[in-house]
């Protein structure tokens, strides 16, 4: 079950990106975040923070929480939540922590983090001059699956 979701999230972030970066449209005017949430709208629902600073993608299709983008500095930071190693045994811990230092040489895309209490999370900065909010928004897709393969590389 947990593999199908998965796969399908993966499938679904693929097929996103592959139409995100064929669509053009941008908005006149407005913060990145909200020029990125206008191109997503179609793919996702979301909620701003009370400052504007960052958003919350949630899937349109399942209403799941995932994928926030931060504005920082000049950048926007993706993150995204993958479980958390406190679930795990000791020794799976171990194994997992020893998988995440050598998937993190190996990623194509992003870096995983532990934060505080076991969390494991998906990183990748974007500079604003880089991709711009059409860039940004194609890189949602690319990020979301990327997260699902990790999220089974470690979690299984």
């Amino acid at each position: 079950m947990k593999r199908n979701v998965i796969a399908s999230l993966g499938a679904i972030a693929i097929l996103f990106t592959a139409a995100t970066i064929t669509a053009s449209a941008q908005t006149a005017g407005g913060s990145v975040l909200e020029q990125v949430s206008y191109l997503l709208k179609d793919s996702y629902t979301f909620g701003f923070n009370s400052k504007g600073s960052s958003l919350t993608l949630r899937s349109s299709a399942t209403g799941q929480s995932g994928l926030v983008l931060e504005a920082v500095d000049g950048s926007v930071l993706m993150h995204i939540y993958l479980g958390n190693l406190s679930s795990m045994s000791k020794v799976g811990q171990e194994k997992a922590v020893e998988k995440i230092g050598f998937l993190n040489t190996t990623l194509p895309i992003g870096t995983l983090v532990i934060a505080n209490g076991g969390d494991v999370m998906m990183e990748h900065h974007i500079p604003n001059a880089y991709a711009g909010p059409s860039g940004i928004a194609a890189m949602v897709g690319t990020i979301a699956a990327e997260a699902a393969r990790q999220r089974l590389a470690i979690f299984g």
